[in-house]
């Protein structure tokens, strides 16, 4: 069997090295750790156990024997030399007299465990148990690192391709002698700090330079860089005499003395001003990503198109410190802007926006170019389109048209009052805020007319209704007359029979769309009382019996032995029942199956309908309690319907406070219909 790589690497970091004295003392180490399913590896001697170490391990159980030998040193070097996330467990196996010799190794070795003989197997694998689990979490903290490192490449080569091209003389030189406090810089250097090439400076002259933000944080890393002797690297902004802040990046680290006390430091300094510059503005532009999303999240949800700039303002005023905000629309009676709405201007003020003509003013040459413009300078500007937002107090501005498709919607103005002017990325970020509200804008109106155009369709569909009721009561009254003039004339009596049946279809259509139209109105009050369902079941079956009959139908039904009481309306409920009923007979063949049941739970009851019959497909089954959507009928529609009762059972039973559910396997599978009650 073939391993991957990165299974063997695992294997080969979980693995204990071992390396004893004498056979018995291996076979004490051995047998444990087989009983314990823990992989290890026996090594001959110290130069097999590190060429066995750069492969990888999670501990070393060593005899102290092996610290006498010359290759101890060479493992005492690889252990002092492991990478900083790395401290892998020594685990000794020794004498009770042989701790006090030891010491001086112990010291050196680091992570280390003493176990003294005679050496006990659960004292064993205890210890490699913890040297393992220490280990994996070590080599966590090494997988952590990497991403870190990985996770940095895209910011290091941005600093490498920096460094690259100030490699040829862009770096300033400097040392400090720490003896004298004599300070020697290049003249690079004296720039990077805004000094002149022949100025002299000292070291409490550089400290004085640093930002004092940045002071205690540079003075405490330069101290701790000394003590620990290690090289250092510090950002931080200087103040040049000029009064201009610049970042440097710095560079440096310690010369010691023979008594080992440093003398001097030397480093280097490098501009990153542009670098860091940059990074702030990715930042920048993150957070305008991120503002956007929420705006564009609070747009999704705001229908009324008054308000939506208002609520958008206040989000991104905060994150652009803006002052003000006018929004105009095109009044498509005489193709002239309204100011539909504002923020930030004094109600004194708001007299002055007045309608504007298509070239008027700043927002009037927006809405006339359909192009954006920025001015600055407002408070010193002598242009004319200036004057309005000179005249509320602010410094900069920016005006957007409302663009859809080839339709102008309006325009929308931003303004801010203690910035001279809005930058590049400022500009960009309200143009697209000002393209979001122009799709909100045209998404409400839209809303709008559909909902108008379904009002309108709602009201058609009842003044319908109510037209056709009214010819349906002279028909009827026809027919009866009908059946006293047919006497025994079996022709006549079959023709007063097909209007009847006829006309009552229709009247039962036209009832439907009237409930419909009840319940979209809210014209329905339920008159709720405490039913029961075994009763509500029972007249449904036998109002719907005869659909059963007539189709020979097989009608199965399982009625609760005991009272199951409802908090209900006793017509509605058994309006629910029934239509149920007559769906499942409408799309059941002749000779099939129907069941009625109904299950009580805990705190609510389940009514099921299932039957036999033509079933339905997915999309069918995705939209069946929608208004006017049926199943495939034949082509003269024997069963009729409008495609309603699906939907009237939905409405009456969520003002129940219910839920209903419907499923089928499939076209010819049959359907089941389940209605859940609260108890």
């Amino acid at each position: 069997m073939l391993l991957e790589s990165g299974s063997v690497n695992h294997l080969l970091e979980e693995r204990v090295l071992i390396l004893t004295s004498s056979a018995e003392e291996a076979e004490r180490v051995r047998a444990p750790l087989m009983r314990a399913a823990i992989v290890f590896l026996e090594c001959e001697d110290l130069a097999g156990m590190l060429t066995a170490l750069t492969f990888g391990a999670a501990a070393i159980v060593l005899s102290d024997a092996w610290l006498a030998t010359p290759d101890a040193d060479r493992l005492i070097a690889f252990l002092e030399g492991q990478p900083q996330w790395s401290e892998l467990q020594v685990i000794l196996l020794c004498g009770t007299d042989a701790r006090i010799k030891l010491r001086p190794a112990l010291e050196r070795l680091g992570n280390s465990t003493l176990l003294e003989e005679p050496l006990r197997s659960f004292a064993l694998v205890a210890a490699v148990r913890s040297a393992q689990q220490s280990r994996g979490r070590q080599y966590q903290l090494r997988e952590h690192l990497r991403e870190r490192e990985e996770a940095g490449l895209a910011l290091q080569e941005s600093e490498e391709r920096l460094r690259f091209t100030l490699d040829a003389g862009e770096l300033g030189f400097w040392q400090h002698d720490l003896i004298t406090d004599h300070l020697e810089c290049s003249d690079l250097c004296k720039a990077h700090f805004g000094r002149a090439l022949h100025d002299a400076m000292t070291h409490v002259e550089v400290l004085a330079a640093l930002h004092p933000a940045d002071q205690e944080r540079a003075k405490a890393a330069i101290r701790s860089a000394i003590q620990e002797r290690r090289r250092y690297e510090l950002e931080y902004r200087v103040i040049r005499p000029g009064g201009g802040v610049h970042w440097l990046m710095v560079r440096g680290r310690a010369n010691y003395g023979t008594d080992g006390r440093p003398v001097s430091t030397v480093g280097v300094t490098l501009d990153i001003t542009q670098r860091k510059h940059a990074e702030m503005r990715q930042l920048e532009q993150a957070e305008h990503l991120r503002v956007l999303s929420e705006c564009a999240g609070q747009l999704l949800a705001t229908d009324h198109r008054g308000s939506m700039v208002g609520l958008l303002f206040e989000r991104v005023r905060r994150h652009m410190r803006l002052d003000l905000y006018c929004t105009y629309l095109v009044d498509p009676a005489d193709a002239s802007l309204r100011m539909a709405s504002c923020g930030g201007i004094p109600a004194s003020l708001e007299e002055t926006l007045t309608p504007r003509a298509f070239g008027e003013g700043l927002c009037g040459e927006v809405a006339e170019t359909r192009q954006p413009i920025t001015l600055s300078g407002v408070q010193e500007s002598a242009d004319p389109r200036a004057a309005l937002m000179k005249q509320f107090g602010m410094s900069a501005c920016t005006c957007h048209p409302l663009v859809v498709g080839d339709r102008l919607l309006g325009t929308l103005t931003f303004a801010v009052r203690e910035q001279e002017r809005f930058t590049d990325d400022q500009v960009e970020f309200l143009r697209t805020i000002s393209h979001y509200v122009a799709l909100a804008m045209e998404r409400a109106r839209i809303e709008e007319d559909l909902r108008e155009t379904a009002r309108r369709k709602d009201e058609f569909v009842a003044m319908l209704a109510h037209e056709l009721r009214n010819p349906l009561t002279p028909i009827l009254n026809a027919t009866h007359l009908l059946q006293m003039l047919a006497g025994e004339d079996a022709r006549l009596q079959r023709l007063r029979d097909t209007v009847e049946r006829n006309a009552l279809h229709l009247a039962r259509l036209v009832n439907d769309l009237l409930e419909v139209s009840r319940v979209n109105h809210g014209k329905i009050q339920l008159q709720m009382q405490c039913v029961d369902l075994g009763e509500i079941l029972e007249q449904a079956v036998a109002g719907t019996e005869h659909l059963f009959e007539e189709r020979g139908h097989d009608l199965q039904v399982t009625l609760p032995v005991e009272p199951v009481l409802l908090n209900a309306d006793a017509t509605r409920l058994l309006q629910v029942v029934v239509n149920l009923l007559n769906n499942a007979a409408k799309y059941t063949d002749p000779g099939g199956r129907v069941e009625l049941w109904a299950v009580q739970c805990a705190e609510e009851v389940s009514i099921h309908v299932r039957d036999n019959g033509r079933g339905m497909d997915p999309a069918l089954l995705a939209r069946i309690f929608d208004l006017f959507v049926q199943g495939e009928q034949s082509l003269d529609r024997s069963e009729g319907g409008l495609g309603i009762g699906l939907t009237l059972v939905k409405r009456l039973v969520e003002m129940h406070e219910g839920s209903i559910h419907a499923s089928s396997e499939g076209p010819g599978r049959g359907s089941e219909f389940i209605v859940r009650l609260p108890l």
